[in-house]
């Protein structure tokens, strides 16, 4: 297909089809130049027939000619007829004569031959009658057949109407003034002249031969003008033709751009999948809604769904497609016909909503309530639930940031858990800026060893000895200082650093646990590591760093999360069957935190069940002792997370637990400190 516009087409079409070197001449320039030649044709061929007038008039004498005093008008005309063929050529050398000049010269020529034509009859002393016998008279055939030459009909009758207007005139005044007899008496005198008569036949021949020769070069050149314009117009009709299909090939070839473009748009601002409109059209609508007067108040709300790629890699495509499409339907069912939904990520949705400034709340947002129930995706029930985030713009200069402000909601709330529901503040873009300040700062740190792990102690609650610890990862900057796990912990997951930084602290804490054991006289401790979800995506490194461990430190527990091995239970199932013949013992941390715990507890071989500190701080004694009852019965030993008080101790004592882990007994700290004894004292007396 070509991809020439049209007009670039056309003319390269034009010089490649036409074989000629050069275009004919444009026939309006033909004509012209006809024209001019016409002109000269005229001078040259009255001047011919001056000549020959001239030789013809001094060979024949007149009667009465010798006796004659006057002044022979005969020459001045014929001079005056030269003057006016030279002004002619004159005029003629580069374009033709204007219309209105040629009539001016005509009427000239005529004039000059009536004028003629009575001096003739004052020379001769004749009476008016005499100039109805001039032989002068067949020049008016001459002027008017020269008249062809240029080609303009028009030229012609105006030429005919001058000469008959000038011998109507002529034969009228010889009629009034002439007695009745004297045509016919003047007619014989005039025949009885032999030379007269010879001279007169002579210029009648000259004239009609050079009547009928103008006649025919002007048929000539008529002829040859139009076999140019025929060959023209045939020459023109063929491009016509090619036009004609280059304008029909063109026309289909926009047709396919029309449809390429539609289908470009369509890609562009339409989500195939589910018919929704795309980020584009998102970005098109924001623009379009900031432009209006007066400016409606906008919220913007961007809904993820939870552990979608999980989904869709472990029940396949089609199963997720249609996820997304059901996803769709409900936020399409739930929205208002004023509401804006879009599809801009891949499992990320957008809902834009007016809302009225008097009425500040998402009056137009679809409930998410939906996504927090089990979803059906064809023969899959997809129960991951969604996160949100929202934020508002207020006014038109708020919907540059909109986009950007909802993006760092939305993260706040993944980072949160699941099935949360953000709005946007300030703090979140400063924390967002802080984290893009920390993973650049990651890789550094961990080449120049700003990681660190302390270890915070798991104690016995009926004897308050210590059982063991759990090590967790510590990140001091040297100029931000000590830095969250809650921020830099994603950050390793996200970057995949995860299963380096994962491996470096299983061999740590396997060293530091076999150290802290010999320096307490222990050797019933246990070391408790926490593994990341992303760990279990490489399971070799992971099994391969526990054998390396606990060829160092046999005593060790690996901590998962419920979110972690409910993302993909077949790999998790695999996994921790590899860790478990491995050695190492697992503990089920933060429990009761994510969703179907106890389908969690029945699917997988868990040794420990961590309870989460919310429940340990809360008052919900009932359900802490539901756990416990639970745990007891599938044998599990449980610990309890978040005890910072001796009241707490004791509750969670009474209602069962075997462990506790929290401030109560003191805050994480390094290797060092527990070989060189100083966080004993906090829990070595007996037990209470």
């Amino acid at each position: 297909m070509s991809r020439d516009v049209p007009g670039v087409l056309t003319h390269r079409a034009l010089e490649g089809n036409v074989h000629m070197q050069t275009r004919p001449a444009a026939p309006d320039t033909q004509l012209e130049n006809e024209i001019r030649i016409g002109d000269r044709s005229i001078a040259l061929v009255t001047a011919i027939l001056l000549i020959l007038m001239a030789l013809v008039y001094v060979m024949t004498p007149a009667p009465g000619d010798a006796s004659s005093k006057s002044l022979d008008p005969v020459w001045p005309a014929m001079s005056a007829l030269a003057i006016l063929s030279l002004f002619r050529i004159y005029m003629s050398r580069r374009r033709p004569l204007p219309s209105w000049l040629s009539y001016i010269t005509m009427a000239g020529e005529f004039a000059v031959l009536f004028t003629l034509i009575v001096c003739f009859e004052a020379k001769y002393d004749q009476p008016p009658a005499f100039v109805l016998k001039s032989p002068t008279v067949i020049w008016l055939f001459v002027l008017i057949g020269l008249r062809a030459l240029r080609l303009d009909p028009l030229e012609v009758l105006a030429a005919g109407a001058m000469a008959a207007t000038g011998w109507t005139g002529l034969t009228l005044w010889a009629v009034w003034q002439s007695p009745p007899s004297a045509i016919t008496h003047d007619f014989v005198a005039y025949m009885s002249g032999p030379s007269i008569l010879v001279g007169a036949e002579v210029e009648k021949v000259l004239a009609i031969l050079l009547f009928s020769f103008s006649l025919a070069i002007a048929m000539r050149r008529a002829q040859r003008f139009m076999g140019r314009v025929t060959d023209y117009a045939s020459q023109l009709v063929r491009l016509l033709k090619k036009e004609k299909r280059l304008l029909a090939k063109l026309r289909q070839e926009s047709e396919e751009r029309q449809q390429t473009a539609r289908q470009l748009h369509d890609a562009l601002y339409t989500d195939a999948l589910t018919g929704l409109p795309s980020r584009q059209a998102l970005n098109d609508e924001l623009d379009q809604r900031a432009r209006q007067r007066p400016f409606r108040p906008l919220r913007l709300v961007l809904v993820d769904l939870c552990s979608f790629r999980r989904f869709n890699d472990t029940m396949g495509r089609v199963a997720g497609d249609a996820l997304l499409v059901r996803a769709a339907q409900d936020l399409r069912g739930a929205s208002r016909p004023s509401t804006f939904i879009a599809r801009i990520a891949a499992d990320e949705f957008a809902i834009l909503a007016s809302v009225h400034p008097d009425e500040l709340e998402g009056e137009d947002i679809p409930s998410l309530g939906s996504f927090g129930r089990s979803i059906d995706a064809g023969s899959f029930t997809f129960s991951g639930g969604a996160n949100s985030g929202a934020a508002w713009a207020r006014e038109s200069r708020d919907i540059p940031m909109l986009m950007h402000n909802a993006s760092l909601a939305l993260n706040e709330a993944k980072r949160l858990g699941r099935q949360r529901s953000v709005d946007f503040d300030k703090g979140q873009r400063q924390r967002a800026e802080r984290l893009a300040q920390l993973e650049s700062h990651l890789h550094t740190a961990i080449r120049s060893r700003q990681l660190w792990v302390a270890y915070q102690p798991i104690v016995c609650l009926s004897t308050n000895l210590l059982a063991g610890w759990e090590a967790l990862l510590r990140w001091t900057h040297p100029l931000l200082g000590p830095v969250p796990p809650v921020d830099f912990i994603p950050l390793l997951e996200e970057s995949g650093l995860i299963n380096q930084v994962g491996r470096r602290i299983l061999i740590v804490a396997a060293e530091d646990a076999r150290r802290m054991s010999l320096a307490l006289g222990r050797k019933d401790l246990f070391m408790s590591v926490n593994v990341s979800p992303f760990q279990l995506n490489e399971p070799s490194t992971l099994v391969g760093a526990v054998h390396k461990a606990r060829t160092r430190f046999a005593r060790l527990k690996l901590e998962l999360t419920e979110s972690g091995v409910a993302e993909d239970p077949v790999r998790a199932r695999s996994v921790l069957s590899q860790l478990r013949d491995a050695g190492v013992e697992l503990s089920l941390d933060d429990f009761g935190t994510g969703m179907s715990s106890l389908a969690h507890l029945q699917q997988f071989e868990f040794d420990y069940l961590k309870i989460d500190r919310a429940f340990v701080q809360s008052d919900e004694d009932a359900f802490i002792k539901g756990i416990l009852l639970l745990a007891g019965s599938l044998g599990l030993v449980t610990i309890a997370e978040g005890i910072e008080t001796d009241a707490d101790r004791k509750r969670l004592l009474e209602l069962g637990a075997r462990y506790g882990q929290g401030y109560f007994w003191g805050a994480a700290t390094p290797a060092a400190a527990w070989i060189n004894g100083a966080p004993f004292t906090t829990f070595r007396k007996a037990a209470v």
